[in-house]
């Protein structure tokens, strides 16, 4: 039994469009494309041991850019919460 999977950097989505999320891996600034406005949106970026590194909240975006330059080397999530909590989404980002 072979399946296949599309996006491993997905871990949750309830978006009504799967968010995109590249270049992934990043060595600067990562762009989150949500491919339709989304409103009172939080993103925040957390290390493997559970620690916010970053947090920010945009009134409504469709495409968000987020620079990870000085983030050290690693795996990190980005939880996006949008559209009042209705929508939230998980990401995996590895920084180079």
């Amino acid at each position: 039994l072979c399946e296949s999977i599309n996006n491993v950097n997905i871990l949750e989505n309830t978006f009504e469009l799967m968010p995109a999320l590249y270049p992934n891996p990043s060595m600067g600034i990562v762009n989150v494309d949500f491919r339709n406005k989304v409103k009172n949106l939080s993103a925040e970026i957390y290390d493997l041991q559970g620690k916010k590194i970053n947090e920010y909240t945009y009134d409504e975006a469709i495409l968000i850019k987020i620079d990870v330059s000085n983030y050290e080397r690693g795996i990190y999530e980005i939880r996006l919460v949008a559209n009042d909590s209705k929508a939230y989404a998980k990401l995996k980002l590895i920084k180079m």
